[in-house]
């Protein structure tokens, strides 16, 4: 019994306690605000003001979404049911407990709704009180309110000062809702802080009346309603009395007769337990009731009550002992049952023939997993109960039975001078100690009372029941027809109120058999209570003393019942003789000394037999029974008639019915060695172990230990095989994922090529700018740029200057990284001479701020020489030339990539190619043992079959209370044989490894790292179409307006005498052919995977919110400003400055949106490379997990199951056989011999006892 275990360490239980205590307790509120806080603010996902909290509180932090909608809906509903639930359970019922626990109740139905009204408060706080908060309140101190009356009505606890201190809570939150909704109507604070402290004193004082009041309402005297709580606070001050008193047990009992509720019978069994000190009563009060059904609470106080008094009552309580001791002998006798049942099914599958493998393998299993098991159950059941013969017996004989002969022997040898050594000191008091004790359970629930729940063989033959049949009896069936009026009746009332005792105790009476036959016997009569269910254990002592028969008489000699041999004793041909006349069946008898209790010696009328009549009187209650003996043993006749008192013959004859009654006689000595006699068979006899002990060993045991180690070590390897397969497809994926996962990341930021474009456009646009300005200003002419912008992009381009210094040791995988911090890049730095110096980006960048702003001060020539002739050549030049490069070494890293993956593929390929020549190779070799093996298996099984058929039945009969044959004897026909195809069957598990792996590889290589390629080709050639069309755009407007400076003699050239670049009409054709070249690059397929729907909106179709040329997207507007440009180069001629405002203009309003979208357009084109890659990611995370799970959780508990098959095959015990057949003649010699004792002593014994019962009375005389 698991409740008797009280275990070592409750540490854990504790703190677990405790955490669900704060849980519901203190932290219930605050918790459940949060989750509805994120629950509330979730659902809306949209960042604003959290109007529940004090302050200004933002709800970002607590906007997770569907997600956190999703978990904090689930966790209020987990919170509300937790507090649900630990109200309902957690609380002490006990009326005794009252003075200590202050918190002590009889029902919770009070908390729970205060939890419940609690959670209502809190969660119309967060989503009713921001619109209808005067409705909240209303509705809030409407709930408040039924709570406060809740408890001044129903009193819940047992404490006056815990009732009075909750109502006063619950009374003090409805006044201080109702001050602050007065507070509220008169937007005053001050009355509410006021009320509040004012109305203190008068809050208690009303509560106190309303508690007094309600206590001048309860009645004791009278049950008006089917009321149980009221009902309770009735018998509440009786039940909490130190004095105990039955008027209390009277009153609870008849509300539960007319009611009908469970919960108060645990009140009466508490009350029986701790008042009236009865707690076996209270125990089978309490098992009168089921804790299954409707009411979880109530059966929940129900089942802990029955366990606490069954714990209380085991140690004293045999009968309870008893009842334990059946429920596992009952759950062992299943558990063998099921095990015959596989074994014979086993057998049938290979006589048949149409058992598939993977069937004979489960039940093959099956069987030993129920042998382990069955084992377990008999050492804990004999743990508890050592001083079973029965289960001692049933064990030894189980491991006889399988194999275990020498280990059987030795445990049934011990076990049998266990018992014997303590019947003699008369240790051993247990009902259940003898496996041949009279022994039957009796239900006493009122819907069977009376029916037979259990008997024992030796009770079914004393009362000649069919042991099948035995359930269908009742009580009433073995006592005699007239005694069958209010016996129920007469029982029941004892079990409700005297059962702290014994019905009978060793009393004498005569049962009834089930043909109406009188059977002597000595009456143990015990009642107990266990698992909702009240139970009369019955004990019988047989009586078989001297030679006699008996009748159960009325008062004038008619004869009630009587015992099997009566009439056979009065030589009457009718065998029952009810309702006649006893005395009419003997020669000038004097009846009336008979019926006053005088032996008398007479003789039959027939055949003049001799016979001494002695009758008994025995009261049962207030019921008279007479019993006549008849008494023929010849010398009991003669020793009461050489008796010549009277009383000295009444004496004897009690004296020698008293020594029968208490197992002194002839029968005790037939009885103990009969049991000797059986236990030495049982465990010498030489059929049994032959014939039992080797049937299922040899069936089930027939792999030698050569074979099975050669077995195993295949099944270790082919282990190993798939674990290394396992490691080979975790190790390849996770290089895949690390690899791209590297790669992605660095696409996702391409910081060198962003960082370089952005700089090469900030230059052509500053250069445009600077140009621009330096020729407005020369022509006195307004411009459409100003100084600002120029500053503007200026401070751009030197933000980007420490970018470069820091970021340039990271692009070491760029060839022209060097340009950065080493002078490569030819500059010219006097604008006088055209000598040549080098210089690195970092100092142009530097020099083109400082000259930017010399240039913005004067407008000089010098800074623009710089500004021109080198920024902006060397951003024509050799910042493109290294931006395309850069561009060049992203996509070589993306092909090097692409090709380490198809690598690892192809060698995962061969890795796989050779481990399944390996695998396919160990799977044949291990497929022919294990053929070998379950031939060897079916042989053995088709061999023994008869005879394991037979040991079952056997079994069965002798511990089953069968009489027939549970598993019919057949002639064994064998159908056909069953094949055992393993190799396919591991073949298809393995491959299943390799298969599923392969799939993992394949579709993480050839599907997502495929589209990740894609958007990572993509996002390189997005980043080339947009950064170069920035800067493609400027440099041909700025080749335009130099076509005009040209013109107007106001070039490069005249200003200083020579010119590193294009002549400006080149040029000017030159930009004009990149930009269509550019244009065709942005409709490439990897392009437009990349590109986002929002995108290729603004790109292709147009952009919300802007007007003018941007209105249709910006393709339409760079086409828009080529054709004007175009315009611009033909009429150059016939156009002033003023012409170029319109296309200024445009350019200034591009330059602006170029820098406003930046980032959103580059973020666009990471979307979906960041999503390709989460994809890649969580596939080979659940792909491998599922893999993992195959592999864990299948294959390799599979083969390990194979191979515990495997182990439960192998011989343990060669030499079984020869030791059993070495001991069979002594066995036989040593059992024969005792039968021999036993039998010639038996005569002796049978009068020896006899005339010693008589030498005391006769020496008296």
């Amino acid at each position: 019994m698991k409740y008797l275990k009280r275990p070592k360490n409750q540490f854990f239980k504790k703190v677990l306690q405790n955490l669900l205590n704060l849980q519901t307790g203190l932290f219930y509120i605050p918790s459940l605000l949060s989750y509805s806080l994120v629950l509330k603010y979730s659902y809306n996902n949209k960042t604003e003001k959290i109007l529940e909290c004090i302050g200004s509180v933002s709800s970002e932090n607590i906007l997770l979404g569907y997600t956190g909608f999703i978990f904090s809906f689930i966790y209020i509903i987990l919170l509300i049911t937790l507090g649900y639930f630990k109200e309902g359970f957690a609380y002490e019922i006990r009326h005794s407990a009252g003075r200590n626990n202050l918190e002590a109740k009889a029902f919770p139905i009070s908390e729970i709704q205060g939890k419940l009204n609690t959670t209502l408060m809190v969660i119309l706080y967060v989503f009713l009180s921001g619109n209808t908060y005067t409705f909240y309140l209303v509705l809030i101190g409407i709930s408040q309110m039924y709570i406060t009356w809740v408890y001044v009505w129903f009193l819940p606890f047992y404490s006056d000062f815990t009732n009075f201190a909750y109502a006063c809570c619950e009374f003090e939150a409805t006044c201080f809702i109702g001050f602050f909704a007065i507070g509220l109507g008169l937007d005053n604070a001050t009355i509410v802080i006021v009320m509040s402290i004012i109305m203190q004193p008068l809050i208690v004082l009303i509560v106190i009346g309303s508690i007094e009041y309600r206590k001048s309402k309860i009645l004791l005297e009278k049950i008006n309603e089917n009321n149980v709580r009221n009902f309770e606070l009735m018998c509440r001050k009786k039940l909490l009395q130190f004095k105990p008193s039955l008027k209390v047990v009277k009153f609870i009992s008849k509300y539960y007769l007319k009611y009908n509720e469970n919960i108060v019978l645990v009140f009466l069994a508490q009350y029986y337990s701790s008042k009236l000190g009865k707690s076996k009563q209270a125990l089978i009060h309490i098992s009168r009731i089921s804790y299954r059904g409707k009411g979880i609470f109530d059966n929940f106080q129900i089942y802990k009550c029955q366990k606490f008094l069954e714990k209380m009552n085991y140690f004293s309580s045999e009968g309870l002992k008893f009842k334990v001791f059946i429920k596992k002998l009952e759950k062992i006798k299943n558990s063998e049952l099921k095990l015959f049942d596989s074994i014979i099914s086993l057998s049938d599958s290979f006589l048949n023939g149409n058992g598939s493998l993977e069937y004979l393998k489960k039940t093959f299993y099956t069987t030993h997993f129920l042998i382990k098991t069955i084992k377990k159950l008999y050492t804990k059941s004999l743990e508890k109960f050592p001083e079973s013969e029965l289960l001692t017996e049933m064990y030894g004989s189980l491991l006889i039975m399988l194999g275990e002969v020498e280990k059987g022997k030795k445990f049934l040898n011990n076990s049998m001078f266990f018992h014997e050594n303590n019947k003699k000191r008369h240790k051993l008091g247990s009902i259940f100690a003898d496996k041949n004790d009279s022994i039957m359970l009796v239900s006493g629930n009122s819907q069977d009372f009376g029916r037979i729940q259990y008997i024992s063989r030796n009770m079914c033959n004393l009362l000649s029941i069919i042991p099948e049949e035995a359930t269908s009896y009742y009580l009433n069936n073995f006592v005699p027809l007239a005694f069958h009026k209010n016996h129920y009746k007469s029982i029941e009332n004892f079990l409700m109120n005297h059962a702290e005792g014994k019905l009978f105790q060793n009393f004498p009476l005569q049962l009834c058999d089930s043909y109406g036959f009188l059977v002597e016997c000595r009456l143990n009569i015990d009642s107990i209570g266990y698992d909702s269910s009240v139970e009369f254990i019955v004990g019988i002592n047989i009586i078989q003393g001297i030679n006699r028969e008996c009748a159960m008489i009325k008062c004038n000699g008619d004869i009630i019942a009587h015992s099997r041999k009566l009439s056979e004793m009065l030589d009457i041909n009718s065998i029952k003789i009810e309702e006649e006349n006893i005395f009419g069946y003997f020669y000038n008898l004097d009846f009336e000394k008979v019926m006053i209790g005088e032996p008398v010696i007479t003789e039959t009328k027939e055949k003049h037999r001799k016979l001494l009549l002695f009758l008994q009187e025995k009261r049962i209650g207030s019921t008279n029974i007479y019993i006549l003996y008849l008494i023929f043993d010849p010398i009991v006749l003669d020793a009461i008639s050489a008796e010549p008192s009277l009383a000295t013959q009444k004496q004897k004859l009690n004296w020698l019915l008293q020594l029968e009654n208490n197992e002194q006689t002839e029968n005790l000595s037939k009885q103990e060695n009969s049991k000797l006699f059986m236990k030495f068979q049982t465990i010498n006899s030489p059929l049994f172990i032959d014939n039992e002990s080797h049937l299922l060993s040899n069936a089930l045991q027939v792999v030698n230990p050569n074979l099975s180690k050669l077995i195993l070590r295949s099944f270790c390897n082919l282990q190993i095989f798939i674990i290394l397969s396992f490691l080979a497809v975790v190790v390849s994926n996770i290089i895949i994922l690390v690899s791209v996962s590297d790669q992605v990341q660095h696409s996702i930021k391409l910081e060198a090529l962003g960082i370089l474009g952005r700089a090469n456009s900030y230059i052509a646009c500053l250069t445009y700018i600077s140009r621009q300005l330096y020729i407005s200003h020369a022509f006195n002419s307004s411009s459409i740029f100003t100084p600002n912008d120029a500053i503007y992009y200026n401070d751009k381009l030197l933000s980007l200057h420490d970018v470069f210094r820091e970021k340039v040791n990271e692009w070491s995988y760029w060839s022209y990284s060097r340009i950065i911090n080493e002078p490569l890049l030819p500059v010219y730095m006097n604008y006088s001479s055209p000598e040549i110096s080098y210089s690195n980006l970092l100092d142009v960048i530097s020099y083109t701020y400082e000259n930017v702003n010399e240039l913005l001060k004067g407008y000089s020539q010098k800074p623009l020489f710089f500004l021109i002739f080198n920024t902006f050549r060397l951003s024509i030049d050799h910042l493109q030339i290294a931006f395309s490069d850069l561009i060049d070494s992203e996509r070589k890293a993306l092909v090097e990539l692409e090709s380490l993956f198809l690598s690892l593929f192809f060698t995962g390929i061969c890795i796989i190619g050779v481990f399944g020549s390996m695998v396919f190779i160990m799977n044949w070799h291990l497929h022919k043992n294990l053929k070998q093996m379950w031939d060897d298996l079916q042989s053995a099984v088709l061999k023994n079959s008869l005879n394991i058929r037979g040991s079952l039945n056997s079994r069965a009969n002798k511990y089953y209370d069968t009489e027939d044959d549970i598993y019919p004897i057949e002639d064994i026909i064998v159908k056909q044989t069953v094949s055992f195809p393993h190799f396919w069957h591991y073949l298809s598990r393995l491959s299943l490894v390799v298969v599923f792996g392969l799939i993992i590889f394949f579709v993480s290589v050839f599907v997502f790292f495929a589209h990740a390629q894609d958007y990572m080709i993509g996002k390189v050639d997005f980043a080339d179409a947009m950064l170069n069309r920035r800067v493609f755009v400027y440099q041909r407007n700025l080749f335009l307006i130099e076509m005009y400076a040209d013109y107007n003699r106001f070039g490069f050239t005249d200003l200083y005498g020579f010119s590193p670049l294009f002549p400006s009409n080149i040029g000017y054709i030159y930009m004009a052919n990149k930009m269509i070249i550019l244009r065709r690059n942005a409709f490439k397929r990897s392009l437009q995977k990349v590109i986002r729907p929002e995108v290729w909106k603004e790109i292709f179709a147009e952009i919300e919110g802007e007007e003018g040329f941007l209105r249709y997207g910006l393709s339409d507007a760079v086409i828009e400003i080529k054709w004007e440009c175009l315009f611009l180069a033909v009429n150059i001629r016939k156009c002033n400055l003023d012409c170029f405002n319109k296309i200024n203009n445009e350019l200034k309003t591009l330059m602006a949106y170029y820098d406003r979208t930046a980032d959103t357009a580059d973020r666009s084109s990471t979307l979906s490379l960041k999503s390709t890659y989460e994809s890649l990611f969580y596939f080979i995370i659940f792909g491998l997990l599922s893999l993992f799970i195959i592999v864990a959780c299948y294959i390799l508990p599979y083969f390990q199951k194979e191979k515990n098959i495997v182990k439960c095959m192998q011989i343990k015990n060669q030499d079984i056989t020869n030791t059993s057949k070495g001991n069979k003649k002594h066995d036989t010699t040593k059992h024969m011999s005792l039968t021999g004792y036993v039998n010639k002593s038996k005569i002796k014994e049978s009068t020896k006892n006899i005339k010693s019962l008589l030498k005391p009375s006769t020496m008296h005389t």
